[in-house]
């Protein structure tokens, strides 16, 4: 017997709810340190990246990377982002002001 997802179909030995339990997560959102912690906890425990993937809710790539990382960094605490890249220097952002503040009627353009 089978069911129907999409544009695919899965045999019923599969588990229905495990199977669609990877896409409950948000994409983008971050785990919590919770989430974190216990995923550790039950690959420790003993169960593979699959297993935990299906119990968290979470793809296994999600699952792998939570491990590799608190594995490399040993925290479960998110690390500092770059960000973006600054355009402008400290003595760019310096003139900028300094000619706003001594020419106030003239536009952006006729400052630099």
């Amino acid at each position: 017997m089978f069911f129907s997802l999409t544009s695919f179909s899965v045999p019923c030995t599969l588990q229905r709810s495990a199977f669609l339990a990877v896409s409950n997560m948000a994409k983008g959102s971050e785990l919590t340190i919770e989430q974190k912690a216990r995923i550790v906890s039950l690959r420790e425990s003993g169960k593979n990246v699959a297993d935990i993937s299906i119990s968290m809710s979470c793809s296994k790539g999600t699952v792998s990377k939570t491990l590799k990382r608190t594995r490399d960094h040993n925290t479960l605490v998110s690390l500092p982002r770059t960000g973006r890249p600054k355009k402008t220097t400290e003595s760019d952002k310096r003139f900028l002001v300094l000619n706003s503040r001594r020419f106030r009627r003239k536009t952006v353009p006729s400052k630099t």
